[in-house]
């Protein structure tokens, strides 16, 4: 499989990671009725269940840059945030069984 995974805020906030600094009350509220939404899973996320379906990564680019938000601003959800988590805006990989 191929996949590339924009972890951005999608302009839901002013900056790019901001999505993961919302409380869980109004990150609801800017999701609304929506039947899809962006989801808030960081990097670390997306390794774990490709590594839960034994998937072999045979090529991975990560894209980083310098996080806009600062630790202690995160959601509670996202406190054990790595700097993975946290500079990682994109992710491309090839991934077989």
């Amino acid at each position: 499989m191929v996949h590339e995974i924009d972890l951005r805020s999608h302009s839901t906030s002013e900056k790019w990671n901001g999505h993961y600094g919302y409380s869980d009350f109004v990150w609801n509220l800017m999701k609304g009725n929506r039947k899809t939404f962006i989801n808030r899973e960081p990097y670390t996320s997306y390794i774990k269940e490709i590594e839960r379906y034994k998937l072999k990564i045979l090529h991975e680019d990560k894209r980083f840059r310098k996080s806009e938000i600062q630790k202690n601003k995160l959601n509670r959800c996202f406190k054990h945030f790595n700097d993975d988590d946290l500079q990682t805006w994109g992710l491309f990989f090839i991934a077989k069984k």
